[in-house]
Parts: C-alpha cells; structure tokens; sequence
C-alpha cells in the first residue's frame, strides 16, 4: 500500500484509540476534536498523517486493526 491507500484506511476506520492514545495523538496533530458538548468525536488530521512515513502509518493502521 501506498501512503495515501493508507491514510484513506485510517480515515475511514475511524480514530477508534483508548483516551491516552487519542490524547498522545492530539498532541502530536494526528487528530482533532470534531465534537461537541454532547458528543466526543475525534477525526484523523489528513495533513499530519501525510508528513508520516508509510511504514509509521502501516504500524498506526495494523494496531487499530488489532484492536477492532
């Protein structure tokens, strides 16, 4: 898979990490709060995850996968 293939899987599995992954994600800019008061919603940052490298992003993509 390609970078892009790639982030196209993450965008569309969701961010679907526990609460410390996703706030160690937010702090790195990989994803942001797309919420409200009533809802905690996070989606992935496109822009951060193109500066990855492919293989950060295929690990990042496997360990969701496990986890699901």
């Amino acid at each position: 898979m390609n970078k892009e293939q790639i982030i196209d899987s993450l965008v569309g599995h969701g961010v679907g990490l526990p609460l410390s992954s996703i706030a160690r994600a937010t702090e790195l800019g990989l994803v942001r709060f797309t919420g409200n008061q009533w809802n905690e919603e996070w989606q992935w940052n496109r822009e951060a995850l193109a500066e990855c490298s492919a293989q950060d992003l295929q690990r990042l993509y496997e360990h969701l996968k496990e986890k699901s």
